[in-house]
């Protein structure tokens, strides 16, 4: 049957870069097999500011190389308007949005110091979430973005909205939904469920 999994799948042996759990439907076999979340970041310095944010929850921005740059100062004023305070990792791309941000941060120490991740919804910056349990809002505009939090979403780990259809008014909202503890749970338990996960090893083992 041919599909747009099966053109992106299609091999002797694919291997999975994300958790397994938002895609209940891949049954690991000989040919399939998932290595779990691969988060790469790049290695800079902490900026001056990171110890000296305010209290409050706090939510981690970043649209990356390939979002919606623009929308960053939107999305930033709907996470403050929610009580946030708000750390943004521009990628070198558009103004600084708020007080607390740099062109690049550790992305897995920003997600493990969020209560909430903001990014394009591409699976290297949800990863880097998932594997710290937070739950994520993906702001998508790429094909992949859109496939990626559709697992997440329909896994409870996150929620999905379109960059061409962004307002301060749904953001505000999906925020507020991001704030029930069971997004929070969910997150935490793909946490959990990939804690201890060698990915080299795994690859190792299906390339042995």
């Amino acid at each position: 049957q041919n599909s747009l999994q099966r053109a992106y799948t299609e091999a002797d042996l694919t291997l999975y870069a994300d958790p397994a759990g938002p895609y209940p439907d891949v049954a690991p076999s000989g040919r399939e097999m998932f290595l779990g979340p691969i988060a790469w970041e790049p290695d800079v310095a902490l900026p001056d500011w990171w110890d000296k944010l305010p209290a409050g929850p706090v939510a981690y921005l970043s649209m990356g190389s390939s979002g919606e740059a623009k929308a960053t100062r939107m999305i930033a004023e709907a996470l403050a308007a929610e009580g946030f305070v708000v750390m943004t990792a521009t990628a070198g791309r558009g103004e600084a949005a708020g007080p607390f941000a740099a062109d690049y941060l550790p992305g897995s120490a920003a997600c493990a110091r969020a209560q909430i991740v903001v990014g394009d919804g591409g699976s290297p910056s949800t990863n880097q979430a998932l594997a710290a349990g937070r739950p994520v809002l993906g702001v998508c505009s790429n094909l992949d973005q859109f496939l990626n939090m559709q697992a997440v979403q329909a896994h409870g780990a996150g929620l999905m909205l379109r960059s061409d259809a962004l307002s301060p008014e749904r953001l505000r909202a999906a925020i507020r939904r991001l704030r029930d503890g069971s997004f929070a749970a969910r997150a935490g338990a793909l946490k959990e469920a990939n804690a201890g996960l060698d990915v080299g090893a795994a690859m190792d083992e299906a390339l042995g």
